[in-house]
């Protein structure tokens, strides 16, 4: 029989059961971040779409030849921006959000840009982001409406 009160093998048990608890803590944290909600950039590249075009806009000289290669001379590229963005530059309008007279809308790029205005709009998922900016070029004023509707999905392997 052992008298001597040999414990030391016993004092490692809360070593273990503290990195095992560190491991678990670490495997559910990585699970959650891998199949998590997905990233929202729509908001961010809403505003940078308005400000590539506002600076395009300032850049170029605001005639009927521009806005026939406003594609080309912004160098965005047309079939991307048809898929996921709304575009619309007015010029001399109060409110291009609501604007259909098709003499002082300039660039029209996809639809819904009435949700932009909506204030039940900020809280759902299914409408686009927008960013409005308006611009004083030559005596006129450009007001330009730009939106996202594209949601980034994690690809599974």
């Amino acid at each position: 029989m052992n008298r001597k009160g040999d414990v030391g093998d016993q004092i490692n048990v809360f070593g273990f059961l503290f990195l095992i608890l560190i491991i678990g803590v670490g495997i559910v944290i990585g699970v959650l971040i891998f199949f998590g909600k997905g990233y929202d950039f729509r908001e961010g590249e809403a505003k940078l779409l308005n400000y590539k075009i506002k600076e395009c806009l300032l850049k170029n000289e605001l005639n009927k030849e521009f806005f026939l290669g406003f594609f080309q001379k912004c160098k965005l590229d047309k079939d991307v921006i048809e898929k996921n963005n709304i575009i619309r530059i007015c010029e001399n309008s109060e409110d291009c959000v609501f604007e259909d007279n098709k003499e002082k809308v300039l660039i029209f790029v996809g639809s819904n840009f009435r949700a932009c205005k909506f204030e039940g709009v900020r809280g759902n998922e299914n409408f686009p982001k927008c960013s409005i900016q308006s611009l004083e070029k030559a005596g006129k004023k450009y007001e330009i409406i730009t939106g996202s509707s594209q949601i980034s999905r994690r690809l599974q392997g």
